[in-house]
């Protein structure tokens, strides 16, 4: 009898970590965050969409990192979008955020607020490089999704120039692919083309999405975590 009880408890375990989530941390802006989507601070943008996508395709994500926004949002809306940050200021903090959040996988998007902010194209590789490393250092078990940056209209409030997002994504594209090859568990989402937003998708801002962008993110989004579906 004891070893039947026994066996039935390894069993329940087994299964039970079968069906553990995948830690998942969003990192990265206000696009990340989520701003505008729905009025100022928005409803967790794409984050909102992929959340009730995987629960309809049954894979099991818990979203992690130190912000927790929308409150009483009806999903898991922990992430690390911080409004207005730029790469280096991430680089900051992120062994404290992982050491905390220990999450598995990091889907990266930033580095448009550097190029807001007056940091040339290359200043801002060199910053995502910095912050490679340090994810990596922190935990080199982490799948690291690193994404391009998303397209932005002509005559768009921050002034951000098309010529400067291709010669970004071009460039981080080509380190993602370097570091890939080193053998790091990294891997570039091109969450711009996979979006693949036109004028209707954004904010009257012309740069971050409206809700319709969003959901075309949460698609390009999960593109990339569909793997992980058992």
């Amino acid at each position: 009898m004891r070893k039947i009880i026994i066996l039935l408890l390894v069993g329940f375990a087994l299964f039970a970590g079968s069906k553990q989530s995948i830690k998942v941390m969003p990192l990265g802006d206000s696009i990340t965050f989520g701003s505008y989507g729905a009025g100022l601070l928005g409803r967790g943008g794409y984050r909102e969409i992929l959340a009730r996508k995987c629960v309809k395709e049954n894979l099991s994500i818990n979203f992690v990192g130190t912000l927790h926004y929308p409150e009483n949002a009806g999903f898991d809306s922990d992430n690390n979008g911080l409004c207005g940050w730029r790469a280096n200021q991430i680089n900051d903090s992120i062994k404290v955020w992982i050491s905390k959040c220990r999450p598995q996988i990091i889907l990266l998007q930033i580095g448009v607020n550097d190029i807001i902010q007056g940091a040339s194209v290359d200043t801002t590789v060199a910053r995502i490089d910095k912050l490679i490393f340090n994810i990596n250092a922190a935990d080199k078990n982490i799948e690291l999704y690193t994404a391009s940056i998303m397209n932005v209209l002509d005559s768009n409030l921050y002034k951000v120039k098309k010529p400067m997002v291709d010669e970004y994504n071009a460039k981080i594209e080509k380190l993602v692919k370097k570091h890939s090859a080193s053998g790091m568990k990294i891997h570039f989402a091109d969450i711009k083309s996979l979006s693949s937003l036109g004028a209707s998708d954004f904010h009257k801002d012309r740069l971050h999405p409206n809700d319709m962008g969003y959901s075309k993110m949460a698609e390009a989004w999960w593109s990339v975590l569909k793997k992980y579906k058992n």
